[in-house]
């Protein structure tokens, strides 16, 4: 793991044209980037290299996430789901930022404006398909809900402890 300096952080949202959300950029003072969840946190320049308009306009509301998370639980919940669930299609998305590689093309976005300031989402840049992050780690008991913080996502319950009560 590599932390990040003050002066690092203050130009990395130099550099981006926002400020990071805070449980982020106090994770990158405190615990760095490398490790973390798929193939762990991207540095400063591979987040700057690959997002689109991080002080752009997140496109998707509240109403948008509570929509796609209720059809993706219900189709978690499905006898035969098929596929990868219900999510939403949107490309070149501004008001993010994209932070972590899950592999198989699918990546994980932190929401850098907007009402869901903070949030963290599920991106599949071949399809431009869009959902509310799931937990980063496949075993892992708890529902992020509708609204997934990076903190919820990055820092899951320790086993045999109550899930992450849901924000809404």
């Amino acid at each position: 793991m590599h932390l990040l300096t003050v002066d690092q952080v203050e130009s990395f949202e130099a550099d981006l044209g926002v400020p990071l959300p805070w449980a982020y950029r106090d994770h990158l003072l405190r615990v760095g980037v490398g490790a973390g969840p798929y193939y762990g946190l991207f540095g400063p320049a591979e987040v700057l290299a690959m997002s689109h308009d991080p002080a752009g306009m997140f496109p998707f509301t509240r109403q948008d996430a509570k929509r796609i998370y209720a059809d993706w639980l219900a189709w978690t919940q499905s006898p035969d789901p098929q596929g990868g669930g219900p999510s939403v299609r949107a490309m070149n998305v501004g008001g993010c930022i994209l932070i972590c590689d899950q592999g198989h093309d699918g990546y994980t976005a932190l929401v850098t404006t907007g009402e869901l300031l903070g949030t963290v989402w599920d991106f599949w840049a071949e399809s431009g398909h869009w959902r509310p992050a799931g937990p980063a780690y496949r075993d892992s008991p708890h529902d992020l809900g509708p609204f997934p913080t990076f903190s919820a996502w990055y820092h899951p319950p320790q086993t045999g402890t109550p899930g992450i009560p849901r924000m809404s």
